[in-house]
């Protein structure tokens, strides 16, 4: 117990700004607790979000949507959100969690005194239009899409202390899904010289971007690791996971970063590997220690990666100062910055 403190106090003690040290003590909290007042500290840590907690804490409230970001949100905060409203006449009559999913004309008969959570990011001021031509009052709208929206453009390169290469940038984009990563890397470089790497193991995904590649991004269809091998994998587009226990729908091929980089140059990893990142930084290690390059790693998906993945980058180079930053209304994206 005693080895374990020190090294959640050594961690604190390398945290670089009092925002990140909250956000680890937040983490560490939710991880154990996992209360709902120790998320809605985590969440209060969110640029933009600061107000959600005591929003959502409002009895009444409905989410308007029904995608994926309404099944997160509803994931943890089924108490406080009592149905969902959507326009598409497939979804409604049905429901998520337990909730129903509505019209908008039933919203306007029976839910005018209710607060309308709008978590939409593409649309969300078009939605909150729509919601003033249905008679809801302003004070009742929760518009969190906003906020949500520019979180998303700033994970991973929002840091204010992360600064571009003046010369080649060597990106390292470690679960490419969409791509969408690059292409808030490509606003947020300055340098014309720059070269991406993109691994994505999901076939389903890197088949909706393998024809994207040009001569400054690759795209490779493997996952990282530790080693160069084969695993257990299970396919689920925008959530697909190695199998540690070996009970994946297929196989993956993996590669340790250090094996495929090599002798070349590297500037900047961005790991959101559903859980791999630890793994997948040992992989990385001679990297790590020979280059010091940037680094952006999620440490939400295991409860243990709040304190292994900082330990373990600390043990390959001692150089690195470490920032922590909150993404999204839901314990999901909590980003550990290495510079």
């Amino acid at each position: 117990m005693k080895n374990e403190f020190d090294v959640i106090r050594k961690i604190y003690s390398r945290l670089s700004d009092d925002k990140s040290k909250r956000i680890f003590c937040n983490r560490l909290n939710y991880n154990l607790s996992n209360s709902k007042e120790d998320l809605f500290k985590l969440v209060s840590e969110a640029e933009g979000l600061e107000k959600f907690p005591k929003q959502i804490c409002k009895s009444n409230n409905i989410l308007f949507g029904a995608g994926a970001r309404a099944q997160s949100l509803l994931a943890f905060y089924s108490d406080e959100i009592i149905a969902l409203v959507d326009s598409d006449t497939s979804k409604q009559g049905s429901y998520i969690c337990q909730k129903p999913i509505l019209s908008p004309d039933v919203l306007k008969e029976k839910y005018l005194e209710s607060n309308i959570i709008v978590a939409n990011t593409f649309n969300s001021e078009e939605i909150v239009n729509q919601l003033y031509e249905l008679g809801v009052q302003k004070e009742r709208i929760i518009n969190i899409g906003e906020s949500l929206n520019e979180l998303n453009r700033t994970q991973y390169f929002g840091l204010r202390e992360l600064s571009c290469e003046k010369e080649e940038e060597v990106f390292i984009d470690a679960g490419c899904y969409d791509g969408v990563t690059v292409q808030y890397f490509l606003k947020w470089c300055s340098s014309k010289d720059y070269k991406i790497y993109s691994f994505e193991p999901d076939d389903e995904n890197y088949k909706k971007i393998c024809d994207k590649q040009c001569e400054k991004w690759e795209i490779i269809n493997k996952g990282l690791w530790g080693s160069t091998r084969q695993l257990s994998f299970n396919s689920n587009s925008n959530s697909s996971r190695v199998s540690t226990n070996g009970t994946g729908d297929t196989a993956v091929e993996v590669i340790s970063l250090d094996d495929f980089i090599r002798d070349k140059k590297v500037t900047f990893i961005k790991m959101d590997i559903e859980g791999a990142e630890y793994e997948a930084l040992l992989g990385a290690k001679r990297i790590i220690i020979e280059q010091k390059p940037k680094l952006a790693i999620c440490v939400y998906h295991k409860p243990e990666d709040i304190i292994d993945i900082p330990q373990i980058i600390l043990s390959f180079n001692q150089e690195y100062k470490l920032y922590l930053r909150h993404y999204w209304a839901t314990p999901y994206e909590t980003v550990l910055y290495a510079i």
